[in-house]
């Protein structure tokens, strides 16, 4: 039944022991794959019940889960990919500090107003075994074309954002950094330029983060295709902070060694101005906080809302 046992170890008197405990459950069902729960403790005991039913209430209809998206214009592409696998409600957080209660993952992209009650929720969310993504920047970035040739060439302006962001990461022990971050592996990304027309374009600072550089051994499905990650702030774990909070932090994506920062333009610059950089280690990318608690939900960090934007998210190679 491929169920494995714990090992358990402790001291007696003076003695260290080892003992293997086999406290697990299998639901079978004629006709359909077998469930596991492994390693059952007394923190569990309470809910088995209401986690077997809802098992056998289904077993001939897969639960489809419910997806709660917060996110402001330039996202209109992301909730039909995503209405494919369930239900989809458009929520605005920036407004209300509600959460749906029938949602099961909550997607929040470009947080502009963080309240209080917004942290309170999102932890009692997580605590209720849902799950939220959370995708984000410190800055913003206005692409203007310039001069005469053709095509003209590109300048850039960065817009600074809401602190909102840091603060919606601070309580969960993560610190967006506002730095303009660079990398040797970048990609085209289709943007919005100024005057409302839609361009490929391709700088150092779209990230093309390969699966190379992705671990996701912790989600359900394997690494595939490119992810852009444009005007990205990498993410600072703080364990302490992380542990306080009853998660463990886990590297989803990074950048390459080949990474570059530098401080975020004050005006107008163009790709001539990003050789003066420094150079750093790999930079976080995406970051998966898991609860000690088995029953809770998992938070998912993205340093970028570029892989859910508009043109970016179904273009080819990505």
């Amino acid at each position: 039944k491929k169920i494995s046992p714990v090992s358990v170890r402790g001291v007696t008197q003076d003695e260290h022991s080892e003992t293997r405990i086999w406290s697990s459950l299998a639901i079978s069902y004629e006709g359909y794959p077998d469930v596991y729960i492994q390693d059952i403790q007394a923190i569990d005991l309470p809910r088995l019940e209401d986690w077997i039913h809802t098992r056998l209430v289904h077993v001939g209809e897969p639960l489809q889960p419910t997806f709660a998206l917060s996110a402001p214009g330039g996202f209109d592409e992301f909730p039909r990919y995503l209405s494919q696998h369930g239900p989809v409600v458009g929520i605005d957080l920036n407004r209300s500090a509600h959460f749906p209660a029938d949602a099961d993952v909550l997607f929040w992209i470009e947080p502009e107003e963080v309240s209080e009650s917004h942290i309170t929720n999102i932890k009692r969310f997580l605590e209720s075994g849902r799950t939220v993504v959370l995708a984000g920047s410190t800055y913003n970035v206005e692409y203007m074309n310039s001069g005469s040739d053709v095509p003209p060439a590109i300048s850039y302006l960065v817009g600074k954002r809401p602190a909102a962001w840091e603060q919606l990461l601070r309580p969960f022990g993560l610190k967006p950094v506002p730095d303009l971050l660079m990398d040797r592996n970048a990609g085209s990304a289709t943007v919005m330029m100024s005057d409302g027309t839609p361009r490929s374009v391709e700088t150092a600072f779209h990230l093309r983060n390969l699966p190379a550089f992705r671990d996701f051994r912790r989600l359900s499905t394997p690494a595939r295709g490119g992810l852009s990650f444009a005007a990205a702030s990498p993410l600072q774990i703080d364990p302490l902070r992380v542990a306080q909070a009853g998660y463990r932090a886990d590297i989803v994506a990074t950048t390459t060694e080949h990474a570059r920062v530098r401080p975020l333009p004050a005006g107008p610059f163009t790709d001539a101005d990003l050789a003066s950089s420094i150079s750093v280690p790999k930079q976080n990318l995406m970051v998966l906080l898991s609860p000690r608690n088995s029953w809770s939900g998992q938070l998912l960090v993205l340093a970028s809302a570029a892989p859910f934007r508009d043109g970016i998210i179904s273009q080819s190679g990505y």
